[in-house]
């Protein structure tokens, strides 16, 4: 993914309160960066941190990511 699209996926989810809604953004980039490169699976895609919440994205295999919440 390239870095101009990873700032503009994480300013869109900071804006973002809903965990479903954040989830569902991280999912469709990590859909988007799938059909554009070759990502292992398993590998984490992106990560985020918002002091509070820390949000990750998992390319598992075609259409089926994973999104992990914690704090």
């Amino acid at each position: 993914m390239s870095k101009a699209q990873e700032q503009e996926i994480y300013k869109r989810i900071t804006a973002m309160k809903d965990p479903l809604e954040i989830a569902r953004e991280l999912a469709e980039g990590t859909r988007l960066q799938s059909m554009t490169e070759p990502i292992p699976r398993g590998e984490q895609i992106a990560g985020y941190w918002d002091n509070n919440l820390f949000w990750e994205s998992h390319y598992l295999k075609p259409s089926y990511f994973l999104t992990l919440f914690y704090d």
